[in-house]
């Protein structure tokens, strides 16, 4: 987690810069062109107009990725299931979890998780879309840490665990 904050503040900080150096080239530009005192408010409306840009930009793709890393084609149709069938599997050994409708096979992740095989061991069966979205975490108390959101790659990797649906909320 530690290396995933450390790139993306380096990935804002770049950005951060690279948004400088073109609002320098604006000011250098205009101030060549008009009188200088012509050249400020240009700057002035062009540095408000970078940053509500790139915050649209960042709002739009996480949105965009959230909503299509869990949507399926319409012409795969997956099989539906009772709480009783995926109770009988979970007896039958299988490592099922629910996030929203979807039911998910989590055996061969469980182990490379980032939060370890803990996170999925303790809500087999469970719907675990709250601490999927980020509205829980697992261990409360002293250090603990804030509730993680995940990335648009793990909705993908969760799109691929994706064995079935919830009978009743297809």
């Amino acid at each position: 987690m530690r290396v995933g904050k450390i790139h993306k503040f380096f990935g804002y900080a770049i950005l951060l810069i690279s948004n400088v150096a073109c609002l320098t080239g604006v000011y250098v530009y205009t101030s060549q062109k008009l009188q200088n005192d012509k050249a400020t408010p240009i700057l002035i409306i062009t540095l408000p107009l970078f940053a509500l840009l790139v915050l649209i930009c960042e709002i739009n793709l996480r949105a965009v990725n959230a909503i299509k890393a869990l949507k399926f084609e319409s012409k795969k149709t997956l099989p539906t299931y009772t709480m009783e069938q995926i109770d009988a599997m979970i007896a039958a050994k299988r490592e099922l979890v629910i996030i929203d409708n979807l039911v998910l096979d989590v055996h061969e992740y469980d182990g490379i998780h980032p939060g370890g095989k803990f996170v999925f061991q303790n809500n087999i069966g469970r719907d675990i879309s709250k601490f999927f979205y980020g509205g829980y975490v697992m261990v409360n108390g002293p250090g603990a840490e804030k509730p993680h959101q995940h990335s648009y790659n793990a909705l993908k990797i969760a799109k691929d665990m994706v064995i079935g649906v919830l009978k009743g909320q297809e």
